[in-house]
């Protein structure tokens, strides 16, 4: 399946394999949720072993690429949500951002324009469904699981390196405050 390259303004200007994208490192869009627990505690999919980048690290609850031309990033995060967890739950927009990563694990080039968004997950995290082999599981990591793990080489190990960057730190802050302050208000 073809999904759409964009240029550098995220203006579509074409579309090719997801294979070629990440093997030539074209510019693309992809989306990332987040699902929160109650007690604010971030659930990460520990991704399947066939997976073309970062086969068996902790990722983002879901994500996924814009697949349309004519989908946005809102509904596209909506139904990846609903395709990888079985569930659906109010989404915060986050940020959007341009990235580049390189995994040479699988010598892939991932480029692209991620919008994050977030919600917070009431259920139990035993409950939510794999899809198909994309995954091997959910499990759940607070903010400070998540800075004990940065300090240990084998633990960094298990998650794709960017979500223990500082620069991640303030997006999970980020998060925290703009699903936990809006609850509050509700």
């Amino acid at each position: 399946m073809k999904i759409p390259i964009v240029n550098e303004q995220d203006e579509i200007i074409g579309e090719e394999e997801r294979a070629v994208i990440h093997r030539n490192g074209l510019k693309h869009r992809e989306i990332h949720v987040w699902l929160i627990t109650p007690e604010q505690g971030f659930i990460f999919q520990k991704r399947g072993l066939n997976q073309d980048t970062w086969p068996g690290f902790f990722d983002v609850t879901c994500g996924g690429h814009v697949d349309l031309p004519n989908e946005t990033y809102e509904e596209c995060a909506r139904r990846e949500l609903k395709e990888e967890t079985g569930v659906e739950v109010p989404l915060t927009f986050i940020l959007k951002k341009y990235s580049e990563s390189f995994d040479p694990n699988t010598n892939t080039q991932n480029n692209a324009f991620r919008a994050t968004f977030a919600g917070i997950y009431k259920g139990r995290v035993e409950d939510l469904k794999i899809e198909n082999d994309a995954g091997l599981g959910f499990q759940v990591f607070s903010l400070e699981d998540l800075k004990k793990i940065k300090e240990n080489e084998e633990s960094k190990k298990l998650f794709i390196p960017r979500f223990l960057d500082d620069s991640y730190a303030d997006i999970f802050n980020n998060i925290i405050n703009n699903l936990f302050t809006n609850e509050n208000q509700s």
